[in-house]
């Protein structure tokens, strides 16, 4: 059963250093089980909202500790914009009701 993994973050400022960062060091390679990776600013909230689509929660969570954990060991000293950190204000994971995916859209990232 598809699952949803919600984690939002508290800002400071709207840099996107410190995720732009750790992304770089997720890396590029596909990710076994993701239906869809959205991460932006929810002005309204003040949070910096990651949201991510899992076929299965077992690949959620395989994400999370190969992928994700290595990187949040390395501490926030690691972090490029420390002065706009913060632990996770909301982490989240439950099962979805209904998934659809109707069209493709190209990462709005510049090219390279």
């Amino acid at each position: 059963m598809a699952v949803v993994y919600i984690t939002e973050f508290a800002y400071t400022d709207m840099s996107t250093a410190n995720y732009d960062w750790a992304r770089a060091q997720i890396g590029d390679d596909p990710v076994d089980g993701l239906i869809v990776h959205t991460a932006g600013f929810d002005e309204d909230a003040k949070v910096f909202r990651i949201i991510d689509v899992w076929e299965s929660r077992d690949h959620a969570d395989r994400f999370i500790q190969e992928r994700i954990a290595p990187v949040m060991e390395q501490g926030v000293e690691a972090l490029p914009n420390q002065s706009n950190t913060s632990m996770p204000t909301r982490e989240t994971i439950y099962e979805l009701h209904d998934v659809r995916v109707s069209s493709t859209l190209a990462s709005p990232r510049s090219p390279a």
